[in-house]
């Protein structure tokens, strides 16, 4: 996963919070897209199971601890014409690395997700199972 693809995000307007104490708060806004491996032997009635590990390379729990979304709701995410979202599994991880003596979280989200066959029906099954019924019909005479 990578905001690199998202520059056109990085300058867009945005607001910043400026304390009392200098401290400025600038949450740019950005988009994060993932790819998935997949297994397309059921393809397009396929079911795909995505992991997306979210998590600080730079902040430690002390500063930064992510937290598991108890109240997970599909209106998170945005409406995809391919993909129906079956569900969503979390898990939160905090471990300590070779190189620091602070814990550093992540939270994994394992996303199942099942292909929309209805276009896939219409635009390939349906004028081929339609083309072997003509094929059967015209070459049936040979086989009697």
């Amino acid at each position: 996963m990578s905001s690199a693809d998202s520059d056109i995000y990085q300058h867009a307007k945005t607001s910043s919070l400026v304390y009392n104490n200098g401290t400025v708060l600038w949450v740019p806004p950005t988009k994060y897209e993932a790819t998935c491996k997949l297994d397309m032997r059921l393809w397009p009635f396929d079911r795909q199971n995505c992991k997306v590990v979210v998590g600080s390379w730079t902040h430690h729990v002390g500063q930064v601890n992510l937290q598991l979304e108890r109240d997970w709701r599909e209106d998170y995410m945005t409406q995809n014409d391919e993909w129906y979202l079956l569900k969503v599994d979390e898990e939160r991880n905090a471990r300590k690395y070779a190189c620091c003596t602070e814990e550093y979280a992540d939270i994994t989200y394992t996303l199942t997700i099942q292909r929309r066959p209805e276009t896939y029906k219409t635009l390939i099954l349906t004028p081929a199972l339609g083309n072997n019924h003509i094929n059967f019909i015209i070459l049936s005479p040979l086989f009697i």
